[in-house]
């Protein structure tokens, strides 16, 4: 083959490299774009009903920046504002203030400041009042429990727009000494209580903490922004990336958290792996999921599951057509189909917390690899009604 053939044939393996990263970055960009909007957008909605005592009914499109407690401002619409021919929008007459009684997922329920009544109409628009955030702690997102370099990489491009938003963020040094200083570690974050102690430590109005899921052909990034002062969740949002070889191979390199191991994060393909007293889980806005146990028995392989309960409200859980969408998959791409399980298309009761321990059964299958990954989808009385679960690392 002549050189001038291999060249061009390097050159060509080399730009098709460049534009698969540079699509792979627009698409992280896309993601980090879209949680900036939903965790820092302020709630927007309207009043769909006013009760006989005054009790007003709220309906939202964005609910940033709401709190149980938290005021809201009622507005009406007047006369439209025209350039032209053309409506454009229109003025708004501010009604007064109300106070949250009761936050649900896209609903509310508020009474006007002062029990005033019959002042509030259907229709008007509703905003959030104030900020509410301040100054915010962004942690890395964890994948299967334990920070990455593609997470730490996420970090940075979120602080980085927030702050191209106007909002102050703690830098990340500062946020990795007081989690030294208390020994904790990033996945120690998960806990609100322990997120709302760091935030107090670090000065700050609220904390970003996130996950990210494995989908199969993609990634769920989801996240949620905690009021420190209350350790309520004050907005939530999900994205979806497509999981190409580059953001695969940043989620396969584990980062030693300075918490923990002290020093700065190091990369490595096992650094920072945690003890087994940590369980693998998954979680959403509406329950986390632990593994308890993964063990091998004659009837099949057998996961018990510990389920946490993270609405405000009692909730039932359920898996969504187990036969299809409950399985197993090895290191070696078998599959090991459902048997059984106790929340086989019905719904179990999910307390607030009082966490629930339940058994699902796989069929053996002949055991061919070493680690597993659970795949599962599953329906909700409250929150996200449907939702697919993913736990990676399973080993018996």
């Amino acid at each position: 083959m002549k050189k001038s053939a291999i060249y061009w044939m390097l050159a060509t393996l080399f730009a098709l490299a460049g534009a698969a990263s540079a699509r792979a970055a627009s698409e992280v960009d896309n993601v980090v774009r879209l949680l900036t909007e939903r965790l820092t957008t302020s709630g927007e909605g309207k009043v769909i009903r006013v009760g006989e005592t005054g009790l007003l009914f709220l309906q939202f499109d964005r609910q940033g920046g709401l709190a149980e407690g938290g005021p809201v401002e009622l507005k009406r619409m007047g006369a439209p504002i025209r350039v032209g021919n053309e409506t454009v929008g229109y003025e708004e007459e501010t009604v007064g203030m109300a106070t949250i009684t009761k936050l649900m997922k896209d609903k509310a329920l508020a009474q006007m400041a002062g029990g005033a009544k019959g002042i509030a109409k259907a229709g008007d628009k509703v905003y959030a009042a104030g900020d509410q955030k301040g100054r915010l702690v962004v942690t890395p997102f964890t994948y299967n429990n334990n920070p990455t370099e593609f997470s730490i990489n996420l970090q940075e491009k979120l602080i980085t727009a927030l702050v191209n938003k106007g909002i102050k963020v703690v830098e990340r040094s500062q946020l990795e000494r007081v989690l030294k200083e208390q020994q904790l570690s990033y996945s120690g974050l998960v806990d609100l209580s322990s997120a709302q102690q760091i935030g107090k430590l670090l000065g700050a109005g609220g904390i970003v903490l996130g996950t990210i899921t494995d989908q199969g052909n993609a990634v769920a990034v989801n996240s949620r922004l905690v009021e420190v002062g209350t350790a309520d969740i004050v907005a939530a949002a999900e994205a979806e990336l497509a999981k190409t070889p580059l953001v695969a191979q940043g989620l396969e390199k584990i980062v030693a958290e300075s918490g923990v191991a002290g020093g700065s994060p190091k990369l490595g393909a096992g650094a920072g792996k945690k003890a087994d007293k940590n369980p693998l889980f998954f979680e959403n806005d509406v329950v986390r999921i632990e593994v308890v146990s993964f063990v091998q028995q004659p009837e099949g392989l057998l996961l018990k599951l510990r389920y946490w309960n993270r609405t405000k409200l009692d909730n039932q859980l359920g898996l969504a057509h187990p036969e299809e969408n409950t399985y197993l998959v090895d290191n070696e791409g078998n599959q090991y189909s459902f048997k059984e399980a106790e929340m086989d298309g019905r719904h179990r009761s999910l307390p607030v917390g009082a966490p629930r321990i339940s058994d699902i059964l796989f069929r053996n299958g002949g055991l061919a690899g070493k680690e597993f990954i659970f795949t599962a989808k599953y329906f909700s009385r409250h929150g996200i009604r449907d939702f697919s679960v993913s736990i990676a690392g399973l080993k018996l």
